[in-house]
């Protein structure tokens, strides 16, 4: 059989000088059979797909409690046992990788050793973390997997949810996750929070945005790039203003003076919640 294929298939066969992604692979016995996707006919692939099995590259659950999950989330398995209130962060990479073993240990190297991770396709999934977890570094998580994997990785960090009727929620998750994506794909790390406020900010009517944005900021303050930056890195830095000036090497004297000119322009002061908050809608134009 093996031969006959080689003597058969041949001009249709993937190489490693191609892209992973268009490989396709049939199995027959322990053989696998590598073909490119744009070589070869659907009449072909049918052929094929009559004497042997056409591997699924979906990584498989490495747990018992993985492959629960995968068939409550991806399938039509029974919902798993209470498991608690959990975070997802869905991730996606830009193309397949050679070594999902590999993947897998350095992805959780970031996360507790109870976080179970399950793959949709082989270039998306998401982990399940405890919620109570807050120690992860996703700046630096998408830097090792770039570096180690030459893959651009997509996060998107949930928020805490039940482990009863979860579907669904996960499932609006991954809705808004790739919903942004397409938006922004110079953004590699997103959350829930970000996202639902872009989502809020687009149900303004752009003049009503514009009207409402021109009553607070004028055109002066608008092309103030070192103004409008301090009040970035001041919304980065969660409003501290310890950080903030360490972040943009200023004395905190130099940074109150600039925060003191951006109330003096527009009547909103930063530290009042609903005035921070405006702020940010307005520093971000609907898209």
């Amino acid at each position: 059989m093996n031969e006959t294929i080689n003597q058969t298939f041949s001009h249709a066969f993937w190489h490693p000088s191609d892209n992973v992604s268009d490989r396709i692979s049939f199995q027959y016995k322990q053989h696998v059979f590598y073909f490119h996707r744009l070589k070869i006919t659907q009449r072909e692939r049918t052929l094929l797909s009559l004497l042997l099995t056409e591997v699924d590259h979906t990584p498989r659950p490495a747990t018992a409690e993985e492959q629960e999950w995968s068939n409550y989330l991806y399938a039509v398995g029974e919902q798993p046992p209470n498991a608690g209130t959990f975070t997802a962060l869905h991730f996606y990479i830009e193309q397949p990788i050679d070594d999902y073993d590999s993947f897998r240990e350095a992805i959780l190297s970031f996360f507790p050793i109870s976080t179970l991770m399950i793959w949709e396709s082989n270039t998306n999934g998401l982990l399940l973390f405890p919620s109570d977890y807050r120690e992860y570094d996703l700046d630096a998580l998408t830097e090792l997997i770039e570096s180690d994997f030459y893959t651009i990785l997509y996060t998107f960090l949930g928020i805490p949810i039940h482990s009863n009727q979860c579907k669904t929620r996960l499932s609006f998750e991954k809705k808004l996750f790739l919903k942004q994506m397409d938006k922004k794909r110079s953004t590699h790390i997103f959350s829930a929070t970000e996202s639902s406020l872009a989502e809020l900010k687009q149900q303004l009517h752009n003049t009503e945005f514009e009207q409402l944005r021109s009553h607070f900021l004028s055109n002066e303050l608008l092309h103030d790039e070192e103004l409008l930056h301090t009040i970035t890195v001041f919304f980065k830095n969660n409003l501290n203003t310890s950080q903030t000036a360490k972040a943009l090497h200023l004395h905190r004297n130099s940074l109150q003076y600039r925060l003191d000119k951006f109330n003096a322009q527009t009547g909103l002061d930063l530290r009042i919640f609903s005035h921070a908050a405006l702020t940010h809608l307005f520093m971000h134009q609907p898209t």
